[in-house]
């Protein structure tokens, strides 16, 4: 992480195995390695008028690895190498917070347009949104007396107080199995198996409180939302690093796509607070619950790598990575078809292929080692120049410092990333997000 992860022509480290897997074949002794992260996650949003801001800090288990190193020579292979880890992909630790005071951008509007066309008795929680179907059994949006197919809101577009919060949490961690052979010293080749496994957990509100003056019905609404989601896949990597001579690295990487089962599990409910109640039997909150089991396939990847080794001295590292976001697609059962294509389609419509580059150099001194890095996540949307800075790109300046003994080593390492990106819509007001993601890592290892 101290080279902004441009590592993939270098190897020896288990973290780098996880873009080229080749990068096992290189470890001349068996080692042990365990990493400790902290994290703070800063979000700053603007949405309508205002400007929030949100922090959350995590400490997590980065890495547990262990490569071992074979010694026993077969016609041109020095050795065969074997690697199983446990890394933490993702991790999904944040808080973002919103408001608009006042606003006359009421979601209850989305409620209504979505509501619209349908006569009341039809509406259902199969067909509609749990939210716009749950407004309708609060009173939040009622049909007009004259047409039972439109809607109209209890803010009717008065000015509203707005606060959104959303919360999320978890990770997304990988077991892994690799081998890897060093042919002569010359060519190494390794593959990779890995078994991902996802927790993800979200809470959120959106609560309006009515601005009106006069208003002596209507004075608030909150709206809960719960989803945890759950998942384990599978993916294979395969990759080579070439020397041609003693000073430069070439790696080459292939990652096919990972394959996921993902059940979620959801809730919404809505709590209401009237003057008087439009319906005496009214108990809130009034909650919809329900699950949903799908597969994900996620797209495969390449990764090119060129490594330059300076004798004992130093090392610079730069990776080129490429990924296509509009080949992912989701997979659900049959009775599910339509909904089916109807994302996948949205998929392919809106996102787009994406550059990722690093580089990074190591510097040593004695048994010190200093280390400094930069990596540039491009936009995962087609249309990316449509929302300026706001692209979903992201920026990762890294450094850090290593000690290596006989036995024993430790790294310390720094990460500061900053992206910009739209993660809210209430119908057409977007809110605009930059998370500041500042991360350090303590790893310690053993050599055998």
């Amino acid at each position: 992480m101290a080279v902004a992860g441009a590592m993939g022509a270098i190897g020896a480290d288990y973290s780098s195995v996880i873009n080229n897997p080749a990068g096992l074949g290189l470890f001349r002794k068996t080692e042990l390695m365990f990493t400790f992260r902290f994290e703070n996650m800063n979000t700053e949003s603007q949405y309508d008028n205002g400007f929030t801001s949100d922090n959350r800090f995590n400490f997590n288990v980065g890495n547990l690895g262990a490569a071992f190193a074979g010694k026993k020579e077969r016609g041109g292979w020095k050795n065969i190498n074997f690697g199983i880890g446990y890394n933490r992909l993702a991790n999904y630790h944040a808080e973002r917070y919103y408001r608009g005071n006042p606003t006359d951008n009421s979601i209850l509007q989305s409620y209504a347009d979505e509501a619209t066309g349908t006569p009341a008795d039809q509406l259902s929680y199969g067909d509609q949104s749990f939210e716009s179907v749950l407004a309708y059994d609060a009173y939040l949006i009622n049909p007009l007396p004259s047409d039972i197919t439109q809607y109209t809101t209890v803010t009717d577009n008065a000015d509203v107080d707005q606060r959104i919060n959303v919360e999320t949490r978890g990770a997304t961690d990988e077991l892994s199995f690799a081998v890897a052979g060093n042919y002569k010293h010359k060519l190494y080749v390794g593959g990779y198996l890995g078994i991902p496994f996802i927790f993800y957990k979200e809470r959120g509100y959106h609560r309006e409180t009515s601005l009106a003056a006069g208003d002596e019905v209507f004075n608030s609404f909150t709206m809960n939302d719960q989803l945890n989601t759950f998942g384990a896949g599978v993916n294979f990597k395969m990759g080579l690093i070439y020397r041609p001579s003693d000073w430069v690295r070439l790696g080459a990487a292939f990652h096919t796509p990972t394959y996921f089962g993902i059940r979620d599990e959801y809730s919404s409910s809505v709590t209401v607070s009237f003057d008087t109640l439009p319906n005496p039997d009214l108990v809130f909150p009034i909650t919809y619950e329900g699950e949903f089991d799908y597969n994900l396939t996620t797209p495969m990847r390449f990764v090119g790598s060129v490594g330059v080794i300076l004798k004992k001295y130093a090392f610079l590292s730069f990776d080129y990575e490429w990924v296509d976001y509009s080949r992912a697609q989701y997979h659900t059962a049959s009775e599910f078809s339509d909904f089916e294509k109807d994302v996948n389609e949205d998929i392919a419509g809106l996102y787009g292929s994406a550059h990722i580059f690093r580089a990074g150099a190591e510097a040593a001194l004695d048994n010190f080692r200093f280390r400094a890095g930069y990596a540039h996540y491009g936009s995962p949307y087609e249309n990316a120049a449509a929302l300026g800075d706001y692209d979903g790109s992201a920026n990762y300046f890294t450094g850090g410092i290593g000690i290596r003994l006989k036995k024993v080593y430790f790294d310390l390492a720094y990460v500061h990333g900053k992206s910009k990106s739209v993660n809210l819509a209430v119908n057409d007001e977007l809110a605009y997000d930059e998370a500041i993601r500042n991360s350090v890592m303590i790893t310690t290892g053993f050599r055998f």
